[in-house]
């Protein structure tokens, strides 16, 4: 059984581009690499992102292990990616690939296609690693793009009911969470959902609930 840990980038300064973590992402960065500093990982590997790879520095400091880049974790589009594009524009754009999950971005993937990426960066995983953890750091649209490729959404409402409403809102994968998948295989476990405890008492903001029942399993999806 392959554990890996999805995290989510801290804050990042506004503005389209390639944006690096703000202050106060960089403080809930370190947070979090405090939360993973016992766990056993084998590997760590984060998008082709400034964001993410800031995030990877502060957990690969920790570890002391090298970080990868992985374009399997990219997002689906950028603000930026399209000249002259307001991000307005790119909101109304984004946020109807999110309904229409078979709708490109210009100059980008589906939200289906970005899942898809993260699928086989698993089974790639799984197969170098079937019974160790790693480190995956992404954006939290590709990783919820992926979750609704493996679980139905009535199970991840298990964890955070807001997914219902909607899953890309961002209390359902806050900046600097953590998000635990296992796979054996065959078979995807959610263990863990957006989970933001190591941030609570740094900033007073409580975390989403974490059921109290076994994790939800799901087949792997070709």
């Amino acid at each position: 059984m392959s554990t890996i840990y999805f995290l989510r980038h801290g804050a990042r300064e506004s503005g389209p581009g390639d944006p690096s973590l703000s202050a106060l992402g960089r403080h809930q960065v370190r947070a979090l690499a405090r939360r993973l500093a016992r766990r056993p990982v084998k590997a760590i590997y984060c998008s082709p992102r400034v964001c993410t790879w800031e995030t990877g520095i502060a957990v690969s400091t920790t570890h002391r292990l090298p970080l990868a880049f992985e374009p399997r974790l990219r997002d689906r589009s950028s603000w930026g990616d399209v000249p002259h594009q307001s991000l307005a524009e790119y909101l109304a754009v984004w946020q109807q690939c999110n309904r229409l999950r078979d709708q490109a971005p210009r100059g980008g993937v589906s939200s289906r296609q970005a899942g898809a990426r993260i699928e086989q960066l698993v089974k790639d995983i799984h197969d170098e690693f079937p019974s160790e953890a790693v480190v995956a750091i992404t954006h939290g649209s590709a990783l919820m793009d992926f979750l609704r490729n493996v679980f139905p959404l009535e199970a991840l409402s298990r964890y955070n009911p807001a997914v219902i409403l909607d899953p890309y809102s961002s209390g359902v994968l806050p900046e600097a969470s953590l998000t635990v998948v296992e796979y054996d295989g065959r078979h995807y476990s959610l263990t863990r959902l957006g989970d933001s405890d190591h941030l609570a008492r740094l900033f007073q903001r409580p975390s989403a609930p974490q059921p109290h029942f076994a994790s939800y399993l799901a087949p792997a999806i070709a």
